[in-house]
């Protein structure tokens, strides 16, 4: 099994039940306060981002559209960005359209909680949080059954690209895509493509890839070229970077 590809997929999972387990867990404080500003959620559940940002026209946000309610604060997608990916090896053909459409009512139930009244409503977030955690808790389990080996890990590496044609990750999402591939391509390869190594070295740059660690690196330090790189995303750009590699990939 190619171990490291295998930890990405569950660790996809393993992430979006973590984190729905902590929204399931807050939300159900929320709803059971009394005080007036114990009964609202945490703000880093919500998506800062999309009222905190440069005002750039045209702008990709404007590309992308909005969904819900205008004036409404989304949650934050990240945790389901590597989802898709890891329901195409838990899963085959039908199994996997039903897994699919499983998980988009689950969500969609969940992000509409958040759009029903401002910052959510905390009694409906609760249990759409847990019973999506209950779902991410099924496929983890499903996934680590599931063997790995070099051929499925280089067929889920050229169908990430394929993933994002129809959607426009935000920053943090595209993170999550870009390290899973780093991760994956480098256990894959012996002799990494020059072509595919110029593509991650841009990506680890322009995403800010390499997080702040050790005792000499403050992450305040660094907080302002951090919101350089969140402002000057384009993921036009990424998806075009994910095209490239799944070509290079293709290629060897």
């Amino acid at each position: 099994d190619e171990e490291r590809t295998k930890l990405v997929l569950v660790s996809a999972a393993v992430s979006l039940r973590e984190s729905m387990r902590l929204l399931a867990g807050q939300a159900e404080v929320c709803a059971k306060a009394g005080d007036g500003d114990k009964r609202a959620l945490d703000l880093a559940n919500f998506d800062c981002y999309a009222c905190h940002h440069d005002l750039k026209s045209p702008s990709w946000r404007q590309k992308r559209g909005y969904t819900g309610k205008p004036g409404r604060v989304p949650m934050r997608p990240w945790p389901t960005a590597l989802v898709k990916l890891a329901i195409r090896h838990a899963a085959k053909d039908a199994e996997a359209e039903e897994m699919g459409s499983a998980f988009t009512k689950k969500w969609q139930r969940l992000q509409s909680a958040f759009e029903d009244k401002p910052f959510g409503d905390a009694k409906q977030i609760a249990p759409a949080a847990d019973d999506l955690a209950t779902w991410a808790k099924n496929l983890a389990e499903k996934l680590d059954r599931q063997p790995c080996d070099k051929a499925a890990a280089r067929k889920l590496l050229m169908q990430l690209p394929s993933l994002f044609k129809e959607q426009t990750p935000d920053y943090d999402s595209a993170r999550q895509i870009a390290w899973a591939f780093q991760v994956m391509y480098k256990e894959l390869e012996n002799k990494p493509d020059p072509g595919i190594k110029e593509v991650l070295e841009a990506l680890r740059k322009n995403l800010k890839l390499d997080l702040p660690s050790g005792q000499k690196r403050n992450i305040s330090e660094e907080l302002t070229s951090g919101l350089e790189r969140l402002n000057s995303y384009n993921p036009d750009d990424f998806k075009k970077a994910l095209e490239t590699l799944s070509a290079r990939m293709g290629g060897q």
